[in-house]
């Protein structure tokens, strides 16, 4: 197989991109900061149910996270919950210190909602591993009481491609179902 030493270095590209989400999660998170009241209980973050979205044609389930990853195009999707806090609070955290924290440059910020009518905003980012440009969208979106958290991390150079699919995943956004009364 002639393109065997590409697949190589796209594989290569994807587990640095990933190891780029871990670091960016592990280092700060926006819900480090202040706790938003003294009696309420502490955000507690764990993995997202995976069918709160639909994911293209080519996205598999990750055995090393907890989310999707495309091969072809070294894209991946972290997913994760975050009990006891809304996303609004969350999105106070996303500071201009924040970005600059995570090595990230702030391209675009906007609010949606998604087709299942779950409210949400997401902040596009980019920054460089290796000498290499790529596009992170760190997506928040839920109800009063917990949040939906995408990391969705791509080389730059598949932006053509993967920027309308990355809308798509953002308007299947579904509500979880909650168990709480």
């Amino acid at each position: 197989m002639s393109n065997t030493p590409t697949f190589y270095a796209y594989l290569l590209l994807f587990v640095m991109s990933c190891a780029q989400v871990f670091q960016v999660q592990g280092q700060t998170s926006p819900i480090n900061g202040e706790q938003n009241q003294a009696n309420s209980p502490a955000p507690v973050q764990c993995p997202a149910d995976l069918k709160l979205i639909t994911v293209p044609e080519g996205f598999i389930e990750s055995g090393s996270f907890n989310g999707y990853i495309h091969l072809n195009s070294a894209t991946s999707i972290v997913m994760t919950s975050i009990e006891h806090i809304n996303f609004i609070r969350l999105c106070a955290g996303m500071t201009p210190e924040f970005f600059a924290q995570n090595g990230l440059t702030l391209n675009e910020e906007k609010e949606f909602t998604s087709r299942e009518n779950v409210p949400g905003k997401y902040y596009k980012s980019s920054f460089e591993i290796d000498e290499i440009p790529h596009v992170r969208y760190i997506v928040f979106s839920g109800d009063l009481n917990r949040t939906l958290w995408l990391n969705i991390t791509y080389p730059k150079m598949f932006e053509a491609l993967i920027s309308a699919e990355v809308t798509a995943i953002i308007e299947s956004i579904k509500a979880p179902v909650s168990d709480e009364k």
